[in-house]
C-alpha cells in the first residue's frame, strides 16, 4: 500500500505509509510562468515543466516474495 503527498501522520501510522512527495510550494510558480509564456506567444510549443518527485519508502511497501518469472 502506498500514499501521495506524504501527509503528516504516513510515519506514524501503526504501519508506516510509503509515499510519495511532490513540491506542492514548488508547482505553482512554474505553472504560472509558463501559462503567461504561453497567452504571450499563443503558438509557442508546448513544454513539459517536470516537479522534483521523492519516493519516501517505509514499511508499507516491500519487494517481491519470489521471482516473476516463478510466480
Amino acid at each position: 500500500v502506498a500514499g501521495f503527498d506524504d501527509v503528516e501522520y504516513a510515519n506514524m501510522l501503526p504501519v508506516p505509509l510509503t509515499t510519495v512527495r511532490q513540491p506542492c510550494a514548488e508547482l505553482g510558480a512554474p505553472a504560472v510562468r509558463v501559462m503567461a509564456e504561453r497567452l504571450k506567444n499563443p503558438l509557442m510549443p508546448a513544454r513539459d515543466v517536470l516537479p522534483n518527485f521523492s519516493l519516501i519508502v517505509r514499511e508499507s511497501t516491500s519487494g517481491a516474495r519470489t521471482p516473476a518469472a516463478q510466480a
